[in-house]
């Protein structure tokens, strides 16, 4: 098996939140969402920028004996593919795509932190679990609320 450092995992994460803001942002698909949808898609899209800002702040204020750890096994596979199923759907499937690919984002954490043995380094992926958590029920309550956004 594979081995990344938790340095490339948190950043290839940040990457990733940048590209469903992008994609939030992106082509709509061949149907053209319904104006509600859209405005959703574009609080998503900052949203997601966001996400990706805090990582990135996150990252700069992790100790470097916390980057610099291996971690084993990190199947970021099933992100690759809501990210792509994300960018490629049509514009009123996307709020709903979103949300898969934030809980696919956990379930990775999940992994991480079940798998290391470093009371440190579970504790930051827990952090960064509750991280994804939050932000998976700011995106349910959004998709929830879309008249009041």
């Amino acid at each position: 098996m594979a081995y990344e450092q938790v340095r490339t995992i948190i950043h290839d994460l940040s990457r990733k939140h940048l590209a469903a803001s992008e994609a939030c942002r992106g082509k709509q698909g061949i149907v053209e969402p319904s104006p509600r949808t859209k405005m959703l898609l574009d609080h998503y899209e900052a949203f997601e920028a966001n996400a990706f800002l805090q990582l990135e702040q996150d990252y700069e204020s992790t100790p470097i004996e916390i980057l610099e750890a291996w971690i084993q096994y990190v199947p970021m596979e099933p992100i690759d593919e809501a990210l792509k199923k994300l960018e490629n759907a049509d514009g009123e499937e996307k709020p709903h795509l979103l949300l898969e690919f934030h809980q696919t984002v956990t379930q990775l954490l999940e992994t991480i932190s079940d798998q290391v043995s470093s009371e440190k380094i579970r504790d930051f992926f827990r952090s960064l679990t509750e991280m994804e958590d939050s932000f998976s029920r700011q995106c349910s309550v959004a998709q929830s609320r879309e008249d009041e956004i």
